[in-house]
């Protein structure tokens, strides 16, 4: 009894942790695409696409994660 709670709690802060690592990298791609359209709105192109496009890599980041970790993580968790 006390070895199933055991593992759930770790299934459970592996999932909790997944959760706010994809969290942590879209907030960072929110902040990177934010930048960007302040700097094209000041005529800085060059840094706002530049911006932009590392947005949209953290933004890719954060799909993989939900997508490869968060899923299985869920499924573990949805298994025990």
């Amino acid at each position: 009894m006390q070895e199933e709670v055991i593992e759930l709690g770790i299934e459970a802060f592996v999932f909790l942790s997944y959760a706010v690592a994809a969290a942590g990298v879209s907030a960072l791609g929110l902040f990177f695409e934010y930048r960007s359209y302040l700097f094209s709105n000041s005529g800085e192109m060059v840094l706002a696409v530049w911006l932009a496009g590392l947005g949209l890599i953290m933004f890719g980041f954060a799909a993989l994660i939900s997508r490869n970790k968060l899923l299985v993580a869920y499924s573990g968790l949805r298994s025990e």
